[in-house]
């Protein structure tokens, strides 16, 4: 097979060579296969389920993302993850269906696979982000100085755990003692809302990140963590799923298909409201929908 556009799992669009994209990671449930739901799912991962962090780089015109940070947070994680060295030939496996994992979340060996979106999509989906009445914020300084105080913990957790044993002096002490040794520096302690299936993923992930003891990773993780998250919740409003698109071989573009969608799709939306203020109103995040 030669050269082909890629497809944005978000937009649709087509992807070209060298265009700025963001990766994910998905991991194909082995359970789904054979249960029903052949009409429709509830959750963007009944099916799929992205994991790691995503990372970017740039199509590379055979499927794959190259001009990645070896460096960066994401890909330190996501060599790993896999108990690899080469990030590029990792990338390239995990899109060649080369790659499985077993994840704490399932506890079972999965297939996986490599999505990517245009990162110009994912960039405005971040920035337009409003908290809604059951939506929440993820504020970057807040992780960061959250991370910092697990990292802190982390080091006096074996002062505390000789205190305990030692006795202490009376009964309440120990017993203050017996729930900061209980401190769980999970996904909850930074404020992240996540399922309870994915919740030992992030635990895992945290403890990645504070255990290279480099805080200059910090604000990136945090960042990552905060896209990832909008992204996850523009999915689900969206009712898109977690999985691989169509197009793959294609060297299509159809872009006034898409500006034909996009038309019919406006409209529909704006016939919705009262009048053309109360849509805004809704979409600047000042009014419920």
């Amino acid at each position: 097979m030669g050269c082909w556009n890629g497809t944005c799992f978000i937009s649709n669009l087509p992807i070209m060579a060298g265009q700025p994209v963001v990766g994910f990671v998905i991991e194909y449930f082995s359970w789904s296969k054979g249960k029903g739901n052949y009409s429709g799912v509830c959750y963007p991962n009944d099916f799929a389920n992205p994991f790691a962090m995503s990372f970017e780089g740039t199509y590379d015109d055979y499927g794959g993302i190259e001009n990645v940070d070896s460096d960066s947070v994401a890909i330190k994680y996501l060599l790993n993850l896999f108990n690899a060295t080469d990030p590029l030939e990792l990338i390239r496996d995990i899109e060649r269906d080369e790659k499985t994992i077993t994840l704490y979340r399932t506890e079972q060996e999965n297939n996986v696979g490599l999505i990517m979106a245009h990162k110009s999509i994912v960039d405005r989906l971040v920035s337009s982000y409003t908290k809604s009445r059951y939506g929440y914020n993820v504020d970057v300084d807040d992780l960061v100085s959250k991370l910092g105080d697990i990292r802190d913990f982390n080091t006096r957790k074996d002062d505390l755990q000789k205190a305990l044993d030692s006795g202490g002096p009376n009964a309440l002490d120990r017993e203050d003692l017996r729930v900061l040794l209980g401190f769980v520096s999970g996904p909850e302690m930074l404020g992240l809302h996540v399922d309870i299936l994915e919740r030992k993923d992030y635990q895992h992930m945290i403890n990645f990140v504070i255990l290279l003891n480099k805080e200059k990773y910090d604000k990136e993780f945090a960042q990552i963590l905060k896209r990832d998250h909008i992204i996850r919740s523009s999915m689900h409003k969206l009712r898109k799923l977690w999985i691989g698109p169509a197009g793959k071989g294609s060297q299509s573009k159809y872009h006034s298909e898409h500006l034909k969608l996009i038309e019919a799709m406006k409209e529909h939306i704006f016939d919705s409201f009262r009048d053309p203020a109360d849509a805004y109103r809704t979409f600047l995040g000042e009014d419920e929908w």
